[in-house]
């Protein structure tokens, strides 16, 4: 009777003790999420895509590939397209390096001359909304209406009308000569338009 009532209770004394092993073992991996999370993700983690971070001087560049794949990037200020192209592993062989500017649109062409760029500017859509200004001297009436403060319409009416009938913008402040413009609107606009002055030079 009583060798059966020691087994008993060494039976629950190992039970207990692996019980107690359990708990230990459990509250030291809980223990260890933290540092997984906290510690370990930047040397698991892979680096970011080629131009995907942008900083506050970073220039916008749409660029479209021969297949006909874009994407936009984000490049550092006197960038040549020669250098963008290498650093994405495309040879830039035969291509003029441009320099680069915010709002950029670039096609890579490939003809019987070799390979080639097409340079123009992102539609008004893309850049508006990478907020980036648009030239008021090439903006369309739909344009205008994405612009905050000129969804209305009429404004943008006005603006297109005295463009009509004056000729182009030689600066953005002759948008105070519409009526509805004064200057704490003209500095929201600001933003949004400009008036393109000069031409992208090769480096």
């Amino acid at each position: 009777m009583m060798r059966s009532i020691w087994k008993r209770k060494n039976r629950f004394m190992t039970i207990l003790e692996r019980q107690t092993k359990g708990i230990i073992s459990l509250s030291i991996i809980l223990a260890m999420i933290p540092f997984f999370f906290f510690y370990l993700p930047p040397f698991l983690s892979s680096e970011d895509p080629v131009f995907s971070r942008q900083d506050e001087d970073s220039i916008i560049l749409e660029l479209v590939l021969e297949n006909g794949e874009s994407g936009i990037y984000f490049v550092q200020p006197d960038t040549g397209i020669r250098q963008v192209l290498t650093v994405m592993g495309i040879s830039p062989e035969g291509i003029e390096n441009v320099r680069l500017e915010s709002g950029m649109k670039i096609t890579l062409v490939r003809n019987r001359a070799g390979a080639g760029i097409v340079m123009g500017k992102m539609d008004a859509a893309k850049r508006l909304a990478l907020e980036l200004p648009v030239d008021i001297n090439l903006i369309s009436r739909d344009e205008l209406m994405m612009i905050p403060g000129l969804g209305g319409g009429k404004l943008a009416e006005s603006i297109l009308a005295f463009r009509e009938q004056n000729g182009k913008f030689t600066a953005i402040d002759q948008l105070m000569n519409i009526k509805g413009i004064k200057e704490k609107k003209l500095t929201k606009l600001k933003k949004y338009l400009y008036v393109e002055k000069r031409q992208n030079t090769a480096l």
